[in-house]
């Protein structure tokens, strides 16, 4: 595989699913750490015998997942992938590789809204089927939920953030386009 060379000047492209899968792997993987380990640790101090403290820990370790890609949205524009670069492009005509503070919560909400969309359709769906779900099911739905996030969700909101013409900027891919 060529890579551009980085004094050259890259195309503008639109990203493809893998590499939009790369782009958000970045920020998701940490968020992802942290949130098995809120998980893990807080259900040493909870028994089986409270299934409420239980959700409660798992939407905490939810929360905490999208929580902290937040913080990790600047890795978007800061990585150097192997065939784009991310750039915040703002309306005075500069480019830059830096986000600032209010640019990184637009793009991280631009990035998150198909996560939990995602998360409250599959939370509803267990809601309205409660009882007759087999424990089977619940596990099957969990994955969907993290595979989902990962492969669907997750790359569609780096697609959507790419997309979006913000009010002063707008985050600019260049590269090239592997499909």
């Amino acid at each position: 595989m060529n890579t551009l060379a980085e004094n050259q000047e890259w195309p503008a492209i639109t990203l493809a699913w893998r590499q939009q899968v790369a782009a958000f792997w970045s920020i998701a993987w940490p968020s992802l750490v942290v949130a098995f380990l809120l998980f893990t640790f807080g259900l040493d101090h909870v028994s089986a015998d409270q299934p409420l403290r239980v959700f409660f820990l798992g939407m905490t370790a939810k929360a905490a997942y999208l929580i902290f890609q937040g913080l990790l949205t600047i890795r978007l524009v800061r990585m150097r992938y192997r065939s784009f670069r991310i750039e915040v492009e703002r309306n005075d005509g500069t480019s830059s590789r830096r986000l600032l503070a209010n640019e990184v919560f637009l793009a991280w909400l631009q990035i998150i809204w198909p996560q939990v969309l995602l998360g409250v359709l599959l939370d509803l769906l267990v809601l309205l089927l409660g009882d007759n779900l087999e424990e089977l099911t619940i596990r099957a739905l969990s994955s969907v939920s993290i595979w989902g996030n990962i492969f669907v969700a997750g790359p569609f909101g780096v697609y959507m953030a790419t997309k979006m013409k913000f009010r002063r900027f707008r985050l600019r891919v260049y590269g090239q386009r592997y499909i």
